[in-house]
């Protein structure tokens, strides 16, 4: 009988080193996967975490912003120029200061090659429009004072004045005007 518990012992332990070798190793690797995914995937959490975190503050932060200030923004930096609206806008400060004008015209897209070595790649799209006009001295100051206090920027980029013998001045002048350009979303 001894024999017999001997032998069954011995094939227990034969049986229990299978199933552990089989089964129970196995099941630890597989465990051991679970746990790696799990400190994984709390780690991505916590990025989409602060990312959200990030999102919030600066949608609070918009949230904050007055609308109507918002809307001068939009006027001043827009996302895309409206070159009519340009055109007419210039047309309409010549009319006000009662200048004998040429219309406006739009001379397209500002060549990145033509810009000035120093400005920033990250520098919003320029649009180059022009505008020829007879007027007096106090006209043309006039003019370019109401260009200044205008709603977007519209930087004078050339003048050239030339006076003829009525004491009128012929006046040849180039806006350049800017539109935002959202390089984040272009980087991401």
């Amino acid at each position: 009988m001894m024999q017999k518990g001997l032998f069954t012992q011995i094939g227990m332990i034969i049986i229990a080193a299978v199933i552990v070798f089989t089964y129970v190793t196995p099941k630890l690797k597989d465990l051991g996967k679970v746990q790696e995914d799990t400190q994984l995937y709390l780690s991505k959490k916590d990025d989409v975490d602060k990312v959200n975190l990030r999102l919030k503050n600066l949608l609070a932060i918009k949230d904050s912003v007055d609308p109507e200030a918002m809307n001068r923004l939009d006027d001043y930096l827009p996302l895309e120029i409206d070159p009519i609206k340009i055109q007419r806008d210039i047309a309409g400060l010549a009319e006000i200061n009662d200048l004998y004008y040429e219309t406006p015209v739009y001379d397209g897209p500002l060549n990145k090659k033509k810009r000035s070595k120093g400005k920033d790649e990250a520098a919003p799209d320029a649009f180059v429009f022009s505008l020829s006009f007879t007027s007096t001295y106090q006209q043309l100051k006039d003019f370019l004072s109401m260009v200044e206090r205008n709603n977007y920027p519209l930087e004078v980029s050339s003048l050239s004045v030339a006076g003829d013998e009525s004491g009128l001045l012929q006046v040849n002048m180039s806006f350049v005007t800017y539109q935002y350009h959202n390089y984040v979303s272009d980087n991401q």
